[in-house]
């Protein structure tokens, strides 16, 4: 029978219990799009699943829908490559919740039994609200743990027992060291955004964690793309899996407008404030390459008067969510994030995705740019290209293709674009007298001392001796060029004063000359010939304290 909230039940799908289980000798496959299925109705799902999915408006699959669920009702282990916004997550949820809805409920002390791995926070809340949507008439308890929320409160909730647990690596290692969860009872364990996981450096703990979980569990493994270390990864944690592909026709890259606008660096923020002023222009996930410029550049449109806010992993858990309630519910007219905190951000009717800053690699462009075309909807991506991000620029356009347009700053289209830079490759330095403060510091230190004045701050080129520092100190009228006092020229030459020998050199231990014929400090005489203290006499001829008579002749 099939577990359901309040106590209910439904009988188990014939068209479960009629699919044996694979030969598990077979060699891993790669698994092409079957026919098209009309709607969930032909995966054999229980009949409470299908209504929660038609309250929810889902009636057709995506593609990666139609390739994993099959699959993985078969109790198969499954990697599934497939884009942001395709749908995976309830690719690999509906399976999951259907087999855990067969078997009891875990009660307060036990194990739960499903392990769900998210590399940021915001992707484990996403799942977890995913989760709690698909399983709102279902008895299926759940918990999201991540760092930068109180642990006493995820204890508690593992203690009290749930089914499925959504987790960040690092929270759930931790959370492990101190005996509050319990891998023990894991019977199937998903790896989602596997290669963004491995950009972060968590393969580490994912080895350590899938080490701890019981070798007879299902593991589901999906990814954007498939590096090499994603296949040593599942020749270690997986077995016999089948391999699903979505196609990308229809998807993400394919439905967004993609513009990119080669511009200076200084330009780029006048930019941004044309670009959001625009009337239709709607809610904008503006993407930065640090969290410093982030920051920076949401307190700079926040002057301008754009309704932004910023996103990143230096955010407490309280101050994040807040920041993304705000920006879901349409408060914010933009959001500048960083790629690690804009995983796991999903907000529907995105008009714009702004690349402030290009991304190191293609894969990250497309996850970027994914975030305007969710399921197939199409959207417009902008991007600023600096000259020292041309060849970022470059290898994006080899990967995408012929689909992003180039522009100039003034709006005439680029087509002799050269990865390499050319003319307009870094910045150019201008003619000697056009140069101000601020190009004067971008310049680098070597350049900054040769090109100071002999009157300037610090040493000059040629270091003066010891003797001559003090003339080399400009004497004229005015200020000189290098930031002198003004009023330095005013004041007497300290060379010049009289009995002043400058052309000492001598250590501390030795004897200074006499300055003008005067005698050292050592050998000053006492003053207008008094003796000196130790032969002072009694003051007035009076005797010492000692011999001092008695008052007023009193005895």
């Amino acid at each position: 029978m099939w577990r359901a909230g309040g106590g209910a039940t439904f009988a188990k799908s014939q068209a479960l219990e009629n699919k044996p289980m694979p030969d598990m000798n077979e060699d891993s496959a790669e698994i092409s799009a079957q026919p098209p299925a009309v709607n969930f109705d032909s995966f054999g799902l229980p009949e409470l699943m299908l209504a929660t999915l038609a309250r929810e408006g889902l009636v057709s699959p995506t593609p990666i829908q139609e390739m994993s669920i099959p699959l993985l009702l078969e109790g198969r282990d499954l990697i599934g490559l497939a884009q942001t916004g395709t749908g995976k997550t309830a690719a690999f949820l509906l399976p999951l919740m259907t087999h855990l809805g067969y078997s009891a409920a875990v009660r307060a002390g036990q194990p739960p039994k499903a392990l769900i791995l998210a590399p940021t926070r915001e992707l484990a809340n996403q799942i977890e609200q995913n989760v709690s949507k698909l399983s709102a008439d279902l008895n299926i308890r759940h918990l999201a743990v991540f760092g930068g929320a109180r642990y006493d409160a995820q204890i508690r909730g593992l203690r009290r027992g749930v089914d499925i647990v959504v987790a960040t690596p690092g929270r759930l290692e931790d959370l492990m060291d101190r005996g509050a969860f319990d891998p023990s009872g894991i019977t199937h364990f998903v790896l989602d955004e596997a290669d963004h996981m491995l950009d972060l450096g968590f393969y580490p703990p994912i080895k350590r964690i899938a080490g701890s979980l019981p070798r007879k569990r299902q593991t589901m493994l999906f990814s954007a793309t498939m590096p090499p270390e994603i296949e040593t990864l599942a020749k270690q944690f997986l077995t016999d899996p089948a391999q699903v592909k979505a196609p990308q026709t229809g998807i993400t890259a394919d439905k967004v407008t993609q513009r990119v606008t080669l511009m200076a660096e200084s330009d780029k923020r006048d930019r941004l404030c044309d670009i959001l002023n625009e009337q239709d222009t709607g809610q904008s996930l503006i993407f930065v390459r640090t969290k410093r410029r982030a920051d920076a550049l949401a307190k700079f449109m926040a002057v301008r008067g754009f309704a932004v806010d910023a996103l990143h992993g230096d955010m407490r858990q309280t101050l994040r969510q807040k920041v993304l309630r705000n920006f879901r519910s349409g408060q914010l007219r933009a959001l500048i994030a960083t790629d690690v905190a804009a995983r796991g951000i999903d907000v529907a009717g995105l008009s714009h995705v702004i690349n402030f800053d290009l991304t190191d690699t293609p894969e990250s462009y497309v996850h970027r740019i994914g975030r305007t075309g969710r399921a197939g909807l199409g959207g417009l991506a902008i991007s600023f290209c600096a000259p020292d991000e041309r060849n970022k620029l470059g290898a994006i356009i080899a990967a995408v293709g012929p689909r992003v347009e180039l522009f100039e700053l003034d709006g005439t289209p680029v087509t002799d674009f050269k990865p390499g830079g050319g003319a307009s490759r870094g910045r150019h330095r201008p003619p000697q007298g056009a140069r101000g403060r601020n190009d004067r510091g971008r310049s680098s230190r070597d350049d900054r001392r040769d090109d100071r004045p002999a009157g300037g701050r610090g040493r000059p080129a040629s270091k003066p001796a010891n003797g001559d520092r003090r003339q080399a100190r400009p004497t004229g009228g005015g200020r000189p060029e290098g930031g002198s006092s003004p009023n330095r020229d005013s004041r007497p030459n300290r060379d010049a004063r009289p009995n002043r020998d400058s052309s000492f050199k001598g250590r501390d231990d030795q004897a200074r000359p006499v300055r003008g014929g005067k005698p050292s400090f050592s050998d000053k005489p006492a003053r207008s010939g008094k003796p000196s203290f130790g032969n002072k006499p009694a003051r007035s001829g009076k005797p010492s304290f000692g011999d001092k008579p008695a008052r007023s002749g009193k005895p």
